[in-house]
């Protein structure tokens, strides 16, 4: 392990060697830089992530207080379940029909949920509501709001190092290509001398 660490570090300051070219410096300056920063970007990606963890949280609490699941009963028929066939099969989105429910406060409403293909009137649907009455998407949970935060963390993270991996390689790129342009130049010049050729 000591190995690989002490051919990193040559790697990443190749102005300890007296060989090295300005554009291998520069090349190991932008490494040393890219790693500096992708550590230093954990704990600012996980301070974010706590943040969003903690927005969540207050969300959830919010949420849970406000939303409520009550009982929809169709009122009509849902859309029948597809039937076309195909070699892959088909990818059903769930339909929607009228149904009605109970609000909070005993008010009936009416409006579309979502149910299964081919459900008949007068099914059951459990849906989430708001105080008001209006259908709602189920609400965040403590454990929902955990994981948004360490995704966004994550993500975070992951775009930082990405980037920073990409300017590296820009620069590799590129110095290999001035490198190759720069030896094709020098050999230019000594050929003649070693080969006793003109060009």
């Amino acid at each position: 392990m000591s190995t690989v660490i002490r051919r990193a570090v040559r790697y990443a300051l190749p102005a300890r060697s007296g060989v090295a070219r300005p554009g291998d410096r520069v090349e190991g300056a932008v490494l040393a830089v890219a790693v500096v920063g992708a550590l230093l970007g954990v704990p600012v990606a996980a301070a974010v992530g706590s943040e969003v963890y903690a927005s969540g949280k207050v969300t959830a609490a919010e949420q849970s207080r406000t939303r409520h699941r009550v009982e929809a009963r169709l009122l009509v028929d849902a859309p029948p379940p597809p039937t076309a066939e195909t070699g892959r099969g088909i990818a059903v989105e769930q339909p929607v029909a009228l149904a009605s429910w109970p609000a909070p406060d005993g008010t009936p409403r009416w409006g579309e949920v979502l149910t299964n293909a081919g459900a008949r009137a007068g099914t059951v649907v459990r849906v989430w509501v708001d105080d008001t009455g209006a259908v709602r998407p189920a609400p965040l949970t403590v454990e929902g709001a955990r994981v948004g935060g360490a995704v966004v963390a994550f993500a975070l993270w992951c775009g930082l190092a990405g980037l920073l991996a990409f300017a590296w390689l820009v620069v590799h790129v590129v110095r290999g290509w001035l490198s190759a342009v720069t030896w094709e130049r020098e050999w230019a010049l000594v050929e003649p001398e070693w080969t006793g050729r003109r060009r």
